[in-house]
C-alpha cells in the first residue's frame, strides 16, 4: 500500500535559488516512489508528473503523461509495482510499461486508427468490446511476460466454465459461436504479437474450447466463397469495359466528375489483380502495403526474365492476422503494379501507401454489374473471394499445400479443410492449361 510522505525541498531548487520543481513522495513497502513536476520557473517544458524510484541497482524514471497528481500517482504506482514484481522474478527491468493492459491499449489504438480506412468502420469498436468483456477481466493485473501457454489454457477453461456464452447487443446471454470464439483468440494473438519484446516466444493458443463449440455454420453448403477461372475472367472483362466507358466520358468532358470516376475504376482494377495474384488478405494490402515493401523481380544474373517469369516480392506487415511474412505475386500482378505506377502513381515515394483505402463500394457495384454478386449457393462475394480464388488456383496448378499455406499466411489444415475438400479440377481447367498472361490494359 502506498502512503504519502511530507514534501521535501528540492536540491535543484536550492542550487538555482528558485522553485524549479515540485516533489511528492510515496512509500511503497521498503521502497520510495518519488513524483516530480517542473514548474514554470524551470527551463523544462514538460507539464507532466515524472515518476522516479531506485530498483535493481539503478535510479529509474518515467513520465506518467498526466498533469493531475492523483492520476499520476495511480500510473506511477502501477509502473513501480511492475518493476518490483519483475525484479523479484529476475525479469530484465525496462521502463516501458509491460502490463497486458498497456500493450493491449496500443494494439486497440492502431485498430481504431484503421477503422473506416483499411478495415470496416466498426473494426476498432468491435474489438474493444471483445477485449473489455472477455480479455480484460482475466488479464487486467497480469504482466505480459508472464502470459504462457498454461495461462492461456486457464483463461479458456474459465470461458468454458462460464458456459461459453457471449452477450448480444442488448446485453443478454446467448450461446457462443465458433467464429465469435475465434475472434477472441485472434485478438489475444494480435496483442501478444505486439509484446514480442517482452516474450521469449509466442505461446501456443488453446484449441480445446473450439472443439466444444457447436458450429452450426459448418452445415452450410460449399466451402469458401470464391470465383472459378471463368468468373474471374468475366470480372476483369467487366472492369476493363467500365474503365473504357469512363475514359470516353472523361475525354468528351461530359457533365459529371468522370475524371475521378476513371481514376477510381483504374484503382479498383489494379486492386483486384494484385489480390488475385498474391492471395493476400484485403487488410494486408489496403492501408498497409507501401511501395518500399515491394521488390520487382524481372532480371536474373543481369538478364531480363521472360514475361511469364517476372514477378513481385511483397513484405506483409507484422500487424496482419498471422504476422509478418514475405509473399510472391504472379506475373499478372507484376504487370498490374507497373501499370499502376504509370497511370496512378508516377511520382510515388517509397513510404506512400499502394492502396490507401479498400474500394468496397466500387467492387460491390462491379460484382452486381458482372452478375457475380452471389455464388451458386446464394452467398455474397466480396474482396476475400479473390484470396480464395488464388488459393484454389494454386491447388489446381498442383502446388504443395504447405507452400500455399506459407504464401497466404494460414495453416495447411485450413487449406485442407476449406479448399481441397471442395476442390473440383474442372472449375479451373483453363488455369491449368492456359499459360497466357492476364492482360491489364
Amino acid at each position: 500500500m502506498a502512503t504519502a510522505q511530507k514534501q521535501k525541498t528540492d536540491g535543484r531548487s536550492k542550487r538555482y535559488k528558485k522553485n524549479t520543481m515540485v516533489r511528492h513522495t510515496l512509500k511503497m513497502g521498503s521502497k520510495t516512489l518519488t513524483l516530480i513536476k517542473y514548474t514554470d520557473k524551470s527551463n523544462t517544458g514538460s507539464p507532466y508528473w515524472q515518476a522516479k524510484c531506485f530498483i535493481g541497482g539503478k535510479t529509474r524514471q518515467k513520465t506518467t503523461k498526466e498533469e493531475d497528481l492523483k492520476k499520476a500517482e495511480k500510473v506511477a504506482i502501477d509502473w513501480m509495482a511492475d518493476l518490483m514484481s519483475a525484479n523479484r522474478q529476475g525479469i530484465p527491468l525496462v521502463n516501458t510499461p509491460n502490463r497486458f493492459t498497456a500493450i493491449a491499449e496500443e494494439v486497440l489504438k492502431r485498430m481504431d486508427s484503421s477503422s473506416g480506412k483499411s478495415r470496416h468502420k466498426d473494426y476498432g469498436k468491435n474489438n474493444r468490446y471483445i477485449y473489455n468483456r472477455y480479455l480484460y477481466p482475466h488479464f487486467k493485473n497480469v504482466l505480459v511476460g508472464n502470459i504462457t501457454t498454461p495461462v492461456l489454457h486457464k483463461w479458456m477453461e474459465t470461458r468454458i466454465d462460464e458456459g461459453l456464452v457471449t452477450l448480444d447487443i442488448e446485453g443478454r446471454n446467448k450461446p457462443i459461436t465458433k467464429p465469435a470464439l475465434k475472434r477472441e483468440t485472434m485478438l489475444m494473438r494480435m496483442i501478444l504479437r505486439g509484446a514480442v519484446g517482452y516474450l521469449d516466444r509466442l505461446p501456443d493458443m488453446p484449441k480445446e474450447a473450439l472443439r466444444e463449440v457447436d458450429d452450426s455454420s459448418s452445415t452450410k453448403q460449399g466451402d469458401r466463397i470464391l470465383f472459378n477461372s471463368v468468373e474471374y475472367e468475366k470480372l476483369l472483362q467487366e472492369s476493363r469495359k467500365q474503365i473504357k466507358e469512363a475514359k470516353i466520358q472523361k475525354d468528351k468532358k461530359e457533365q459529371g466528375n468522370w475524371s475521378q470516376t476513371y481514376h477510381a475504376r483504374l484503382y479498383l482494377h489494379y486492386f483486384i489483380i494484385l489480390l488475385a495474384n498474391s492471395g493476400a488478405r484485403t487488410q494486408e494490402i489496403a492501408g498497409r502495403l507501401r511501395h518500399k515493401d515491394i521488390t520487382i523481380i524481372d532480371r536474373e544474373k543481369g538478364k531480363k526474365l521472360p514475361d511469364e517469369k517476372c514477378h513481385l516480392k511483397i513484405s506483409i506487415s507484422r500487424e496482419s492476422k498471422t504476422g509478418a511474412r514475405n509473399a510472391w505475386v504472379r506475373s499478372g500482378g507484376y504487370f498490374a503494379y507497373k501499370k499502376f505506377c504509370e497511370d496512378l502513381a508516377p511520382n510515388h515515394k517509397p513510404d506512400d501507401l499502394l492502396f490507401p483505402h479498400t474500394p468496397r463500394g466500387g467492387f460491390k457495384n462491379l460484382l452486381i454489374r458482372a452478375n457475380l454478386r452471389e455464388d451458386g449457393y446464394g452467398r455474397r462475394r466480396d474482396s476475400k473471394s479473390l484470396r480464395h480464388y488464388f488459393i484454389q488456383m494454386c491447388l489446381a496448378r498442383g502446388n504443395d499445400i504447405w507452400d500455399v499455406s506459407q504464401q497466404v499466411g494460414t495453416s495447411p489444415q485450413v487449406i485442407k479443410d476449406h479448399y481441397s475438400r471442395g476442390y473440383k479440377a474442372s472449375q479451373y481447367k483453363e488455369v491449368m492449361l492456359d499459360t497466357k498472361l492476364i492482360s491489364v490494359d
